[in-house]
């Protein structure tokens, strides 16, 4: 999983920092970049152009989300959860945990090598 990073801008300014896990993968001819946390995917001809595609959809999900007043409601559906376990700052949303893991294959499907 690729991590991105950085801070996500919107047309109409910038949000905090969140640094977000994606996916890249091969689906046929085209690569698919998918956010876990967003629900959200996009593809491309390429890894980097997959990468693009997804950056500039999640951000017009931001500004969606945010122009209709449905910001907290969308993520919290998205699985993220209220984090107020700070006394000084009132109470912000953090994305859920992202775990990746192996699952063993039985040995009679083949597999290409």
């Amino acid at each position: 999983m690729d991590n991105p990073g950085g801070r996500m801008k919107t047309r109409g300014g910038s949000m905090n920092e969140a640094s977000l896990p994606i996916e890249i993968f091969q689906e046929g001819r085209v690569f698919v970049a998918h956010c876990p946390a967003l629900r959200l995917a996009s593809h491309g001809p390429t890894p980097e152009t997959a990468k693009t595609a997804l950056n500039e959809a999640v951000e017009i999900f931001f500004e969606e989300i945010e122009r209709m007043g449905t910001l907290e409601e969308v993520l919290l559906e998205c699985g993220w959860v209220r984090d107020s376990s700070s006394s000084k700052e009132p109470p912000r949303l953090v994305p859920p945990r992202i775990t990746t893991s192996n699952i063993s294959v039985p040995g009679s499907i083949p597999l290409p090598v």
